[in-house]
């Protein structure tokens, strides 16, 4: 049970660096975290629990594939570890100081555990023992349009250019 553990959770820190180190080390990605307001940052972290918590149970990473319980616990896991992996990279490579003001540092790690948490759900889920079966995947049945959501998103960011946000 405790290997068990922790080769999941060895998974998820390998998926959240290999995901998220170009953005780890990217400046304005660091910036973007100092300058954010902190409702916003609030937002942000709320959207991704979710869309991890979600994947972690859509894609089939959880112990028990149809329990909303364990899809959770796996999210969860996933966004704890991706924080974790984000924070140690960052005072690592110094872009965050928690002796100086924990707050900046805070919003800037916050920022970067968006992309690692993706990546540590995903790494997770895909490449547990299960999925050496064919047998216990299940197929994706909920999955949006793509070309539909890179719209919306085109919208999204084009209002906000339009209203004197920064694309960033």
């Amino acid at each position: 049970m405790q290997s068990e553990l922790l080769k999941g959770m060895g998974r998820a820190l390998a998926g959240a660096l290999l995901f998220a180190m170009p953005v780890l080390l990217t400046m304005e990605i660091w910036r973007l975290g100092l300058s954010v307001e902190r409702y916003r940052l609030i937002t942000l972290l709320v959207v991704t629990v979710l869309l991890v918590v979600c994947l972690a149970g859509e894609l089939g990473g959880a112990a028990d594939p149809t329990g909303w319980r364990s899809a959770a616990v796996d999210g969860g896991v996933a966004f704890l570890v991706a924080a974790f992996a984000a924070a140690v990279v960052l005072t690592a490579v110094a872009a965050v100081s928690w002796r100086g003001d924990w707050r900046d540092a805070l919003s800037v790690v916050a920022v970067e555990t968006v992309p690692a948490a993706i990546g540590a759900s995903y790494a997770r889920s895909q490449l547990g023992e299960s999925s050496a079966d064919p047998a216990s995947v299940r197929p994706v049945t909920s999955c949006p349009d793509p070309p539909l959501a890179v719209a919306t998103r085109c919208r999204f960011m084009s209002e906000a250019v339009r209203a004197g946000g920064d694309a960033v």
